[in-house]
C-alpha cells in the first residue's frame, strides 16, 4: 500500500514539474486590455489611475523583453485595444501578472487563474512569449510573479 501511495505522489510531482518547466509554452492572447502605468513603482490601475488620452500611442502591438535583469522597456504606452507581448529572453521562467503581488487583482477584470484576466497563469520558459490585449484605459502595473521585484507598467490611452 505504501508503495502505491509513493508511486502516485511521484507521478503527480513529475507531471507538475513537466507542466511548470516545459520550454515550449504556447503563446496566450487574452481579449482583455489592462492599462499601462508610467513606472514600475506605480500601483495597479484604479479609478484614480485612469488617464485621459493626451497623445495617440503609435503602435497597437508592443513587445517587452524580459531578461535576467527584468523587463525592458519598463514602461510602454498603447491605445485601447492594443496588445503587449512579453518575450522571455532570460535564463528562467517568466510569469507576467497584474500588480499587486501576489494577488494580481489590479486590473479590473476578474477571471484568470488568481484574481484578474491580466495574468499569464503560469511560468513561460526562455524563448517563449505571452500576450495580453488591453481594453481598459488606465495605468496598470505588472510584475514577474516568480521574481516580484521585476516590474513594469502599461499605459493604455
Amino acid at each position: 500500500m505504501k508503495k502505491l501511495v509513493l508511486i502516485g505522489v511521484l507521478v503527480i510531482v513529475a507531471v507538475g514539474a513537466f507542466v511548470m518547466f516545459r520550454g515550449s509554452a504556447p503563446e496566450y492572447t487574452s481579449n482583455t486590455t489592462p492599462a499601462p502605468t508610467e513606472s514600475p513603482a506605480v500601483s495597479p490601475g484604479s479609478a484614480s489611475d485612469t488617464i485621459k488620452p493626451s497623445a495617440s500611442p503609435s503602435s497597437k502591438v508592443v513587445t517587452v523583453t524580459y531578461s535576467d535583469n527584468g523587463y525592458t522597456p519598463s514602461s510602454v504606452t498603447i491605445p485601447v485595444g492594443g496588445t503587449v507581448t512579453w518575450k522571455n529572453e532570460s535564463s528562467q521562467l517568466m510569469w507576467t501578472a497584474s500588480n499587486p503581488h501576489p494577488v494580481h487583482n489590479g486590473y479590473p477584470e476578474p477571471g484568470g487563474c488568481i484574481s484578474s484576466t491580466f495574468d499569464a497563469c503560469m511560468g513561460y520558459g526562455p524563448g517563449t512569449s505571452w500576450s495580453f490585449t488591453f481594453d481598459k484605459i488606465g495605468t496598470w502595473g505588472y510584475h514577474n510573479h516568480l521574481r516580484a521585484r521585476n516590474q513594469g507598467v502599461v499605459i493604455v490611452q
